[in-house]
């Protein structure tokens, strides 16, 4: 859900809108080792990756999280516990981006 406040700051700040959408991609059953890669898409701005990081950021077992705007790469560090890929990809999806894949990640 995106908070009113955060959608009139995109609107000034020339960000469209976002939209949940429809999430095709294949979730893997659980995250393998303490990071994961996920790409994104609909980030256009810095405020959509303020928006994102502070999505993940407040998922129960995501220690920390980096995003190449450019790219459209999120890559997040695990402590002991580790989120559920699915509930990686709610945030997201909830947060108005699209997720477009998980891997290893590569950095």
């Amino acid at each position: 859900v995106i908070c009113a406040a955060a959608v009139a700051i995109a609107t000034v700040s020339g960000c469209a809108s976002r939209a949940p959408s429809a999430n095709t991609t294949q979730l893997p059953a659980a995250f393998e080792s303490s990071q994961a890669e996920v790409r994104v898409a609909g980030l256009s701005c810095p405020l959509c990756a303020e928006s994102l990081i502070a999505t993940v950021d407040r998922i129960d077992g995501v220690e920390s999280s980096a995003l190449d705007l450019e790219e459209g790469r999120l890559t997040l560090a695990f402590g002991k516990s580790r989120p559920a890929p699915s509930e990686i990809a709610a945030a997201i999806e909830n947060a108005g981006f699209t997720l477009v894949g998980f891997g290893p990640a590569t950095k």
